[in-house]
């Protein structure tokens, strides 16, 4: 793994998980993203680590329900963030940059093959492959 993904992901050995190729380095398995730790939610990274599983609830930005929002690629060093791994591909909610269409935000909604809900549908669940600070 090259070392610039290492230190991104703040991998000390190599994943123990099946590895894909992007293009310009090899990755842990599962398309990467990644979630912003905010005031109510700083503990978040400890919860997923410990459970394997993102959770989340009624979307207030985004139409549809239940879901687990996250942001494509790695978070920016420096960030309140974590990054992970999911084998489940999101849906895309797009934006633009100088004029052209980018994906912005993805999200998961419970009818999504992959999908859970938890605790008596109050919450949608994915599972994660890996994550990191």
């Amino acid at each position: 793994m090259a070392d610039h993904v290492n230190a991104a992901l703040n991998l000390s050995e190599p994943p123990s998980r099946k590895a894909k190729t992007t293009g310009i380095a090899i990755m842990p398995s599962g398309d990467v993203f990644h979630r912003v730790l905010l005031r109510h939610n700083q503990d978040e990274y400890e919860k997923v680590e410990a459970s394997g599983e993102i959770w989340g609830r009624e979307a207030r930005v985004l139409a549809g329900g239940l879901c687990v929002q996250a942001y494509p690629g790695l978070h920016e060093p420096g960030t309140p963030a974590y990054s992970f791994g999911c084998d489940i591909t999101p849906k895309s909610k797009f934006g633009f940059r100088n004029g052209r269409p980018v994906v912005r935000e993805v999200y998961w909604t419970l009818d999504m093959p992959g999908v859970k809900s938890r605790e008596g549908g109050k919450f949608a669940a994915i599972p994660i492959l890996w994550c990191r600070r």
